[in-house]
Order: structure tokens, then sequence, then C-alpha cells
């Protein structure tokens, strides 16, 4: 997840061999607002949703499997940084 200069949440995600997916939310965020956001994969489209209202949806499969940790607030390169409150994350596995 990224928040653009145009202050618009972004997500990127890689799949098997495919080319990477994006997906953006509508308007841009109120700076000094707590935001919830979801990225939600159900087998066939992945939506992100900004305080449970759906901003955008895609059909795609989810994403590809990943190992390694789990960076929060780093992005690459001199002009990547986050000035701000991460207040709460959770990450849930469909069984």
């Amino acid at each position: 997840m990224v928040i653009g200069q145009d202050m618009k949440l972004g997500v990127e995600f890689t799949r098997n061999g495919k080319p990477t997916r994006y997906l953006a939310t509508k308007a841009p965020l109120e700076i000094g607002r707590f935001y919830d956001v979801t990225l939600k994969f159900d087998g066939k489209y992945a939506s992100l949703f900004l305080d449970g209202k759906l901003e955008a949806m895609i059909e795609s499969t989810p994403p590809a499997l990943f190992e390694g940790g789990i960076r929060i607030g780093v992005a690459s390169g001199k002009d990547y940084f986050f000035n701000g409150l991460i207040q709460r994350i959770r990450i849930t596995v469909p069984q």
C-alpha cells in the first residue's frame, strides 16, 4: 500500500507469472483523519475498501506467495517515506 503525492491510497500486487495489478481510492485521503482500510481477495476479485465502502475492485486471482518479512511504512528510494500514524494492522488468512 502506498499513498501517492495526490494523497490517494494505492495498492499494487503481483500474481504468479502475471502482470502487477493496481487498485486505488477514488478520492484523496484527508490529512488528520483516521481510516479503516481493507484489501480483500475472494478468489475471483481483489477489492479495496475505505471505511467499509468499496473504493475499487478488479477481477484478479490472489497475489503470489511471498517468503520474507513484512515492512510497514517503508518503500524504496530516497523520496519515499511515511510521516503519519499507523494505528492497527490485522492480517486474516481465510480457512
